[in-house]
């Protein structure tokens, strides 16, 4: 029997995912710097499991999905997402698709995401906790995901 492909969950949403805003090094900073904060964040909760990456398959997929939410609540069945409050309301598609799809991995009851932000000196507020207002249904995200998979192999032949 054949290994099955595995595509990162970020991956399968190639179809919705946000472009970059700015220069790659810009962009490496930024990233670096929400890491440092979801790590803050993350240690504020010691009560919610961190979450480690597993692996969902979908026999209707040609490939299985390799997943990793932030913070899951096994006593309320809530998947955790952090996120800066300002990127998160500019790319809210995108945000609540990837929640979604952590909330249906880990088979969770609600979605919430914690959000931040920054002082103009630079210093981390927040977070602050704001309930999906809906989710997608698997049904909706396999069609991204479909989708997104014909982008990155097309990507992968040049």
């Amino acid at each position: 029997m054949t290994e099955r492909r595995q595509r990162k969950w970020h991956e399968c949403l190639t179809v919705i995912r946000p472009e970059p805003t700015g220069p790659v090094a810009e962009m490496e900073a930024m990233f670096s710097a929400g890491k440092k904060v979801h790590y803050q964040i993350e240690a504020r909760f010691p009560d919610f499991n961190k979450e480690k990456a597993s692996t969902f398959t979908d026999l209707c997929l040609p490939f299985d999905i390799v997943y990793h939410p932030d913070l899951y609540d096994f006593l309320h069945e809530t998947v955790y997402e952090i996120k800066p409050s300002v990127w998160f309301l500019n790319n809210l598609d995108y945000c609540i698709a990837q929640g979604s799809g952590y909330k249906i991995f880990k088979g969770a009851k609600k979605l919430t995401f914690l959000l931040y932000g920054y002082t103009e000196d630079h210093k981390t507020v927040g977070p602050w906790p704001y309930d999906a207002p809906f989710t997608y249904s698997w049904d909706e995200l396999k069609s991204y995901t479909l989708a997104s998979d014909r982008i990155l192999l097309e990507q992968e032949r040049q």
